[in-house]
C-alpha cells in the first residue's frame, strides 16, 4: 500500500473527478519511487534486492532474507565467508577464494522481504511525495530532451532529513 492515498493525493491537488484514477495512482507510484531513489531507503512494503561484494556482509537481518544467489547460495554461507576475512584482515592467513583484486571481486545478492507500515512513513516525505506526483501530474505533456530531470530543491529539502548516505 502506498504511503500517499488517492484520496490524499486528490485533496493535495484539489481533483475531485474519478476519471484519471489510474493515472493519479501510477504518477503516485512513480514519485514514490523516486523518493525511495533520492533517500536510499524503501516506502512501500515489497521484495527487494541488493547485491554485495564477497568480502561484504549482508547487512540485511536474516529472518527477512528470501533467497541468496551468485558467488554465496546462502545466508550462511555468507556469514562464514565474512568471518575468513575478518580473521584475513587482522593478519591470519586463510585459504581464499577469490582473486587478490578488490576491484573484481565476485558478488553474491540478497532478496529480502522489506515490511513497512504506510503510517510510519514521516509526513514530510509523504508530503514530498505528493508534491513529486503534482509535478508528474501537471506536466504530464511536456515533452523535452532532456528526459529525467533531477528533483528540484523543495522536494530535496523535504526528503534529506530522511536520505541514507552510502547505503
Amino acid at each position: 500500500m502506498e504511503p500517499v492515498t488517492l484520496a490524499f493525493f486528490k485533496t493535495y491537488a484539489r481533483l475531485s473527478n474519478d476519471i484519471e484514477d489510474a493515472v493519479l495512482e501510477l504518477f503516485i507510484a512513480a514519485a514514490r519511487e523516486k523518493a525511495e531513489a533520492y533517500c536510499n531507503r524503501h516506502f512501500v512494503s515489497k521484495v527487494a534486492e541488493k547485491t554485495f561484494p564477497v568480502n561484504v556482509s549482508s547487512t540485511i537481518p536474516a529472518e527477512d532474507i528470501l533467497s541468496v544467489t551468485g558467488y554465496y547460495t546462502s545466508a550462511e554461507q555468507v556469514a562464514q565467508a565474512y568471518w575468513y576475512w575478518v580473521e584475513y584482515q587482522k593478519g591470519i592467513i586463510v585459504n581464499r577464494d577469490y582473486p587478490i583484486d578488490y576491484d573484481n571481486l565476485p558478488t553474491y545478492t540478497v532478496r529480502y522481504q522489506v515490511t513497512i507500515d504506510p503510517s510510519d512513513v514521516p509526513a514530510s516525505v509523504k508530503v514530498a511525495i505528493a508534491k513529486i506526483a503534482a509535478d508528474l501530474y501537471e506536466n504530464r505533456e511536456h515533452s523535452t530532451s532532456i528526459g529525467n530531470q533531477e528533483l528540484s530543491i523543495g522536494f530535496k529539502s523535504l526528503l534529506a532529513p530522511y536520505k541514507i548516505i552510502n547505503s
